[in-house]
């Protein structure tokens, strides 16, 4: 029972792909322009140094809270990211690109069976053995 909620769970977050590598381009914009509001005001002649307006310790402070904060999510997002590709490596090539197809995607599940000229049942039978391997291998 473990196994078919491991490989569910897993379904559930390849249907999340989009979102995570999306997440992770915004958080990544986010954090730099949090550093570009800390390097303070630049002056209007390239030549001279920044301005920079009287120090803000509060202001300064909530900003690099909010850096910390979304380098920490940054990080999750990435390691999920990670996590479903590698667990996306270890199936083989004709079946992995199925997986992607049905689960990413939103391709029909009817389409791919019949390229392996296999029922729906047989054709996510053979998908959740292939997730529940890669799992665990």
């Amino acid at each position: 029972m473990k196994q078919k909620a491991q490989v569910r769970a897993f379904k559930n977050e390849l249907r999340n792909y989009n979102y995570y590598v999306s997440t992770a381009k915004k958080t990544k914009e986010k954090i730099d322009n949090y550093y570009y509001e800390l390097s303070g005001v630049k002056a209007s002649d390239p030549s001279r140094p920044p301005l920079h307006s009287l120090p803000d310790k509060e202001r300064e402070n909530r900003i690099r809270e909010s850096i910390s904060r979304q380098e920490r999510y940054l990080k999750l997002t990435q390691a999920k990211i990670k996590y479903i590709d590698r667990v996306l490596d270890n199936i083989s090539e004709p079946l992995n690109s199925t997986i992607v197809d049905i689960f990413l995607r939103g391709e029909s599940l009817t389409a791919h069976s019949n390229d392996y000229n296999l029922s729906n049942v047989g054709l996510y039978k053979k998908i959740n053995k292939a997730i529940e391997r890669a799992l665990n291998g």
